[in-house]
């Protein structure tokens, strides 16, 4: 009789136990947040508590760090240099937001997007100095543009390369051109 009621206390205690934790489980941000705190050098899920941070929209620059805290831990994640670029323009650090940006346009999987973000910024920047009527200044930021451009097409063209080792050659990408 004592083993059956010892049973029943430890299944109930197991129960409550389980339970409660359904509801972290059943919060992505939660289970990101409990997760962080239990491996907090895991890239991945510091770059997915950053987006948590940054949709809640009331802590931007803690959404900065753990983001730089995910790129510390893996330097090649593509997906956080575009967060990390996005972040930094909402910030105004204009420089990390270059370099980071540099860094996702030859990933196939933020390519797009990073791209994307490159070619407005540097519309509206030149577009900008042009109005301001500065030939000074146009000449110094289309030269930085120019040198900044030709870096991304290198890398870029080094990561169609390797693409391109993936596909069948029908479905290969040109790698000739400017972008």
């Amino acid at each position: 009789m004592k083993c059956m009621l010892v049973l029943i206390l430890l299944g109930y205690a197991n129960y409550k136990k389980t339970s409660s934790r359904i509801e972290d489980w059943c919060d992505s941000d939660k289970l990101t947040e409990i997760t962080l705190k239990r491996f907090p050098m895991n890239a991945k899920t510091n770059h997915e508590y950053s987006s948590i941070l940054y949709n809640r929209g009331n802590d931007i620059e803690g959404a900065y760090r753990h983001a730089l805290k995910a790129i510390e831990i893996l330097p090649e994640f593509c997906e956080v240099h575009l967060t990390i670029a996005k972040l930094s323009f909402s910030l105004q650090k204009e420089d990390d937001f270059i370099k980071h940006l540099m860094k996702a346009i030859p990933c196939s999987g933020t390519h797009s997007e990073a791209f994307q973000h490159w070619n407005q910024y540097w519309t509206i920047t030149l577009n900008q100095i042009q109005k301001n009527g500065n030939p000074s200044a146009m000449k110094e930021i289309y030269q930085r543009y120019t040198e900044l451009t030709n870096l991304v097409q290198h890398d870029l063209r080094e990561s169609v390369k390797v693409w391109n080792t993936y596909l069948p050659p029908d479905k290969q990408h040109k790698i000739d051109g400017e972008l």
